[in-house]
């Protein structure tokens, strides 16, 4: 097995001399940042990073590596994020779809509890979106989400879905 490293995980930075610097003629030149070879709780992914949010709170805007580019994407516009093999579908409000290699449990992460749900095993939902909720036989849930797409829910998460969706707005504003 051979791991090929891209050359998107060396980010370039402009080197700023230090005050007194005698070497004035590295200015302007494009040196790598290195990333770390082990990721901890602390140090987030070079796929994905959130924009600076206030302590405790949800990020609002997050960067998602998607091919060679990142995308910051603005995370009220995420109707659902669905998993598809070795990769994450990120679908936004406009129609848009978003192909990543991000774990869906370290997207879920990231969005936050308070605004996504996990519906299934594959799937999390932004809880604002949902249009309407249809029971379906065998103790499954429908959700039809806001532009029209359905999702159905898992039968272990029946019951955190209703009581989330049930609950006054608390939770959700």
């Amino acid at each position: 097995m051979s791991y090929r490293r891209d050359t998107i995980d060396t980010q370039p930075a402009i080197r700023q001399p230090a005050p007194g610097d005698p070497r004035p003629d590295v200015l302007g030149r494009v040196a790598s940042i290195p990333q770390p070879a082990r990721f901890g709780r602390e140090l987030a992914p070079p796929s994905i990073a959130a924009a600076a949010p206030a302590p405790g709170s949800p990020a609002e805007v997050i960067l998602v590596k998607c091919g060679f580019r990142q995308v910051a994407m603005r995370v009220p516009e995420i109707v659902y994020v669905e998993a598809a093999r070795n990769y994450v579908r990120i679908h936004q409000e406009s129609g848009a779809v978003f192909k990543t290699r991000i774990p869906i449990d370290r997207l879920a992460q990231h969005l936050g509890t308070q605004r996504f749900l996990r519906v299934h095993r594959g799937r999390l939902v932004n809880v604002e979106r949902i249009r309407s909720v249809r029971s379906l036989a065998g103790g499954r849930l429908q959700l039809t989400m806001s532009e029209g797409s359905t999702t159905v829910v898992a039968r272990d998460r029946r019951r955190a879905v209703l009581a989330v969706i049930s609950a006054p707005g608390e939770r959700r504003a």
